[in-house]
């Protein structure tokens, strides 16, 4: 009756359910899905909530599962190795259906998510990927973003370009490092060491590679940030060495929203489709959900598209240096 089921006579239906709510009875889904061996939920890893990208992804996983009957469980490795670890063994515990994974800066050993397809949990990864997980993928064109940004920067009169980006060994810093050399290749402009900086994704390592750009004898005319924590950083360390640079030197960061910057600094703003990520994520894991134990499950990366809004300096400042 409570199920609704249809050998149930109707009268019957209400007055079961009638006395259901009145001594406030729920059903155990947990033992339900036990009986039924699925869970109707899928568990998802991001490296931090706090940041808008990550927020809008989430928007995305939730709106499809959502309409597919499914619960979703979050939890972020705040950056941390181990936090993930964790994080993976407790879904596992949880006996999710699924899992959808955005790895940390940290994490450079990956059978921890080896461990989750050997159980026979479906898994996708998105943004932060790694090609040594046979797997599903959501992603953007990292390499041609960041080629598109330099050949923009240099067409708007900027020719001394530095990079803030990523961890070596994450797949998206090495791709958006690949198409800032290959822009500076193209456009002739020489590679100068001490405007590249690689570290973590963090508003900390913009604001000090901020200011150690600004104490160079040649500091650069133009930065590519290569996410939105560091974009703000180089902001906020711009903001502290001289205010009146904005406007002067061009900037290009990442982001899902160009409005997450200050509305008063000119920028350049990478858009990343987070909430189509999100979604396009949960639909391909959904879809190995189902697939599951068919037969084998030949594994799709989609790839995004960005758009490049620009926002340009006065150009006859641009040459401050």
């Amino acid at each position: 009756a409570l199920n609704n089921h249809p050998a149930v006579n109707k009268k019957t239906k209400v007055l079961v359910q009638k006395k259901a709510n009145e001594l406030g009875y729920r059903p155990n889904f947990l033992a339900q899905n036990l009986r039924n061996k699925k869970s109707n939920t899928i568990g998802v890893i991001v490296p931090e909530i706090v940041h808008h990208f990550f927020s809008r992804v989430i928007d995305g996983i939730e709106d499809v599962a959502y309409k597919a009957g499914y619960k979703v469980l979050i939890s972020k490795s705040n950056e941390n190795y181990h936090r993930e670890i964790e994080n993976t063994q407790s879904l596992i515990s949880c006996r999710v259906d699924g899992i959808l994974a955005s790895i940390s800066a940290k994490t450079k050993d990956y059978m921890h998510l080896n461990h989750i397809q050997k159980q026979g949990i479906p898994l996708v990864l998105f943004d932060r990927v790694t090609q040594k997980i046979n797997s599903s993928k959501v992603v953007i064109n990292d390499f041609e973003s960041a080629y598109q940004a330099v050949e923009h920067l240099y067409n708007d009169g900027f020719n001394r370009i530095a990079l803030v980006g990523g961890p070596n060994h994450l797949e998206i810093s090495k791709e958006r490092l690949n198409g800032y050399l290959a822009a500076l290749e193209a456009l002739r402009i020489p590679v100068v060491p001490d405007y590249v900086i690689q570290g973590d994704m963090s508003k900390e390592q913009g604001y000090k590679a901020a200011r150690h750009l600004f104490s160079l004898h040649k500091p650069p005319n133009a930065i590519l940030g290569v996410s939105n924590p560091i974009m703000k950083g180089i902001i906020d360390g711009i903001q502290e060495i001289d205010h009146n640079l904005f406007g002067k030197i061009g900037l290009t960061g990442y982001a899902c929203d160009p409005d997450s910057y200050p509305i008063n600094v000119p920028i350049g703003t990478i858009v990343q489709p987070a909430f189509e990520m999100g979604q396009e994520a949960a639909k391909l894991l959904i879809k190995e959900i189902d697939y599951k134990g068919k037969s084998e499950f030949k594994f799709k990366t989609v790839m995004l598209k960005t758009e490049l809004i620009a926002t340009n300096p006065e150009k006859d400042k641009v040459n401050l240096y």
